[in-house]
């Protein structure tokens, strides 16, 4: 079965009018950068040899932005500055974070992470900070010490909002985005100390839907280009199906483990973004300045040693290259998995984009291209038994968390993925107690199918 969308219509969603190119990733390497190789090397240094003192001095002034070793070694800005040491980057990691700035619509940028919760971290904390003492009022003395973000989300991101960003100082507060007074009110309580607005649509595991470009317009309207805070989407579920940097989002946050990678074998994290957005960083060399987002991003990558090794860089390339193809075949299969259980007698609810209803349908048809393929559904039998029982029935399907891998896999958000929650805060979630989730792999859908009416019947 094939998703039930023409191309041409899929063409004009998701990003109005823009398609991921399978032939941009394949090309963003080039083979002359590779000495002819047609796959890039693994470089394993951890540091490298400068040609002389003075390259070593530019390389530093350039990695740490010191303007006046640039001014007085490279006043033309035609120098290219010799590579460091390995936290800063390497060849694997800039090869492929060019493929993922050729993938992702409307990117200027993409940074590299060790893991998708470690570029969320690196997000909260240089979007958002405490005083910063420069005696300059309209630069640094306004605190950004609130995140702004939506639920239900992760539950990975919703211990960083609740437990851990809280030991920085900041406060995170959970609004429910799907309603623009809501965020309307939160950005009339707490104006300008407003650092980050974090987004995840679809959320995990209930699928509802954001409005990203109503978000967007939101913002600019009450803040204006200079103050308006730092506006991220999650975009791990969506993935090929949504462009939200074309949607009016600043920053795509990808767990690249997941379809990215596809395979389960790495854990690696993405920031892409587009230029434009300014942020407030102590410099090394010039006390507090303005500076573009992404800039502060690659400061903080460095300090904070948020730097993924070679070999699973250059891994995630190789798995990339194929990340195009896996999320449109996963998407058609799970679309027939989707409305075949929607028919089930043991099912009283599938959640998944083609299927949603009301407000959510309105937004996937406008928003998305195609369906992506997580399914999360209700059993009509809530009580734990009766998911143990299917769960513990399954053959072919993996009982497992994660997703995008091309295996499928099931798991229970309740006890699993989100049980950092409270149960009062997962009913407000929709994350009851008779909600599986699905993320659907390569397997022919027919066998899927077969696998999960069998567990069904044990119900």
């Amino acid at each position: 079965m094939s998703i039930d969308t023409s191309q041409e219509e899929m063409e004009m969603r998701g990003g109005q009018g823009s398609r991921v190119s399978n032939t941009a990733a394949l090309t963003a390497y080039k083979p002359i950068e590779g000495k002819g190789a047609v796959q890039p090397p693994v470089v394993d240094a951890s540091t490298f040899a400068f040609s002389g003192v003075e390259e070593g001095q530019l390389a530093f002034g350039c990695a740490y932005g010191l303007g006046r070793v640039m001014k007085e070694l490279d006043p033309d800005g035609t120098r290219k500055a010799e590579p460091i040491y390995a936290r800063l980057s390497t060849s694997s990691m800039s090869t492929v974070e060019s493929m993922m700035k050729a993938i992702e619509p409307g990117a200027d940028w993409a940074f590299l992470g060790p893991a998708g919760m470690s570029c969320a971290t690196m997000l909260v904390v240089t979007a958002c900070h405490q005083k910063l003492d420069t005696g300059n009022p309209g630069l640094g003395m306004i605190r950004r010490d609130i995140v702004l973000y939506s639920h239900p989300v992760y539950g990975g991101t919703h211990a960083l909002m609740e437990k851990v960003a809280p030991r920085f100082g900041f406060r995170a507060v959970a609004v429910d985005m799907r309603n623009l007074e809501a965020v309307r009110d939160a950005i009339k309580e707490f104006g300008g100390r407003i650092g980050l607005v974090y987004c995840e649509t679809p959320a995990n595991p209930t699928m509802a839907m954001v409005d990203i470009r109503a978000i967007a317009d939101l913002l600019q309207d009450m803040y204006g280009d200079e103050s308006r805070p730092v506006f991220a989407i999650d975009n791990t579920f969506a993935g090929i199906f949504q462009h939200p940097l074309l949607l009016g989002a600043d920053v795509c946050l990808y767990s690249g483990t997941k379809y990215l990678g596809g395979h389960s074998d790495l854990i690696a994290g993405f920031l892409v973004g587009r230029t434009g957005k300014m942020c407030a960083i102590k410099s090394f060399d010039q006390g507090v300045v303005s500076v573009p987002f992404e800039m502060a991003i690659l400061a903080h990558r460095t300090v904070m040693g948020f730097t993924p090794s070679s070999e699973m860089a250059h891994k995630l390339f190789t798995h990339m290259q194929t990340y195009i193809l896996r999320m449109r075949k996963q998407a058609e299969n799970a679309t027939a998995i989707a409305e075949w259980l929607a028919t089930h007698e043991k099912v009283a609810r599938v959640y998944f984009p083609t299927l949603l209803e009301g407000t959510d349908a309105e937004l996937y048809r406008k928003q998305m291209s195609g369906p992506s393929a997580m399914i999360a559904f209700e059993l009509k039998d809530k009580s734990e038994k009766a998911v143990t029982v299917f769960l513990d029935s399954l053959k072919v399907v993996l009982l497992a968390v994660s997703l995008g891998f091309v295996r499928s896999l099931a798991e229970h958000p309740r006890t699993m993925t989100h049980s950092d929650i409270t149960v009062e805060e997962q009913e407000k979630m929709g994350i009851t107690g008779g909600l599986i989730r699905l993320s659907i792999g390569l397997e022919e859908p027919e066998d899927i199918m077969a696998d999960l009416d069998q567990a069904l019947a044990k119900v």
